[in-house]
């Protein structure tokens, strides 16, 4: 084209002013706009920091949890070994002390331990499925860990993507600034406007990928934004999950706790009143023993006594039969001289009466001391009696007190078979959570 015709073409400068003010305006809104950005971009890298630091607080935190836990119950399985190790030890004490005694209180008393032997096996079972859950609780939130740390890396990344998307607009929008010129003179103003005009589809194609791209940036940033709070809120909900589990955790096992120490202080309160109940019973009995020994000496003297005075008493009749016979005898042998002997004769009646008389005497005090020998038996049977009577009197008092622990060592029962169900209904509710979790 000839010069003129060109500059006929071109426009005016008063009308290429305000479309260099409007691009320099679009630029300066471009890099606030950018600005905006990585500032939006250094605070959501600080937000997700701050994040990754509570979930390794709270690793930590539930990691010395289970510990603490896993110790606790090891040092009550240690302290039921210990009581269970102890029982057998007072039961060979007891059958050394009394080896007679096998009776059906001593059976009742073995099938009591084996029903605690029983116990501490169920809760030791119950310990172990709570470790199994709490095991797969902690495994569950390590893997909730590990994707949160790999979204938090694949943001970072886009992130940086972003961060070197804006140094290349940066980088642009500078290049732009710098091929501006200012304090223009008239004609230099002309030649800028006649290049503009020739380069107008270059620039207006640099500002429609700049904007483009400024679109792009801005629908990521909310695209983050939106996604960093949906990581927030899923953070902060298996926080107050996790918070939640733990304390149910801590109350059952608090309740637990509180449970076995019932249980092992009911047991070692039987295993006292079985000790000195038993210690009661033996010396009762060895009382009665050396009660019945002394009164069996004392009748067995007593017996002898009376034997060597039956047999005095015979051998005095016997003395006193054979002197009947002998004057028998000699009266057969003297009556051919009975009318000379009749003097002598009436003095061997008088003797033979008085002799009678004697043995009648004698008889008589024989008859009373038997009469009161048999008295005294009586008297002493009636208190021998009476005393065992007392003495049975005190072993059933004695076994009323028994019955009375057995029923209080039932009751105690009932408490841990509720304190039991009251388990059983916390590991129901940790299963809930646990599928909460699981949806989560």
């Amino acid at each position: 084209k000839p010069p003129e015709a060109a500059a006929g073409d071109l426009p005016a400068i008063s009308d290429l002013v305000p479309i260099i003010n409007d691009q320099s305006q679009y630029i300066n809104h471009l890099e606030a706009e950018v600005k905006f950005c990585k500032e939006e971009l250094s605070g959501m890298k600080d937000r997700v920091q701050v994040v990754v630091l509570e979930n390794e607080e709270l690793h930590q935190k539930l990691k010395f949890l289970t510990e603490e836990q896993l110790l606790r119950e090891q040092t009550l399985l240690d302290a039921s070994a210990n009581t269970q190790n102890s029982w057998p030890v007072g039961g060979n004490d007891c059958s050394m002390r009394q080896p007679v005694t096998s009776s059906p209180a001593h059976n009742k008393d073995q099938a009591f331990v084996t029903a605690a032997v029983g116990e501490v096996e169920k809760w030791h079972a119950e310990l172990e499925k709570l470790k199994l859950l709490y095991q797969e609780r902690v495994n569950i939130l390590d893997a909730q860990i590990q994707s949160l740390r790999k979204d938090l890396s694949e943001s970072q990344k886009t992130c940086k993507d972003l961060e070197e998307r804006l140094k290349h607009q940066k980088s642009l929008v500078s290049a732009t600034n710098s091929s501006r010129v200012g304090g223009l003179c008239l004609k230099c103003a002309q030649h800028e406007a006649v290049l503009a005009q020739t380069h107008s589809n270059v620039h207006m194609q640099t500002i429609e990928r700049v904007t483009k791209e400024r679109d792009d940036l801005m629908d990521a940033l909310v695209s983050l934004r939106r996604n960093m709070k949906a990581m927030q809120q899923r953070e902060s909900k298996a926080c107050e999950q996790v918070k939640q589990a733990v304390q149910i955790a801590e109350e059952a096992n608090l309740e637990k706790t509180k449970a076995l120490v019932q249980c092992e202080q009911l047991k070692s309160e039987m295993e006292r009143q079985k000790n000195r109940f038993e210690r009661e019973l033996a010396a009762q009995l060895n009382k009665r023993t050396d009660e019945k020994e002394a009164l069996r000496e004392e009748m067995k003297k007593e017996r002898e006594d009376l034997a060597a005075m039956v047999t005095a008493m015979s051998e005095n009749v016997a003395m006193l039969e054979a002197q009947v016979e002998r004057i028998t005898r000699e009266k057969n042998s003297l009556v051919n001289q009975l009318e000379e002997s009749q003097h002598q004769l009436a003095s061997h009646d008088l003797e033979m009466n008085k002799v009678c008389g004697e043995m009648r005497y004698q008889l008589n005090q024989t008859k009373m001391k038997k009469d009161e020998a048999e008295k005294e038996l009586r008297e002493y049977r009636t208190k021998t009696i009476r005393e065992l009577e007392i003495k049975d009197q005190q072993i059933e008092k004695l076994g009323l007190e028994l019955n009375g622990n057995k029923q209080r060592l039932e009751q105690a029962q009932q408490d841990v078979t509720g304190a039991r169900e009251e388990c059983l209904k916390l590991t129901e509710l940790l299963s809930k959570s646990e599928h909460q979790l699981h949806l989560t």
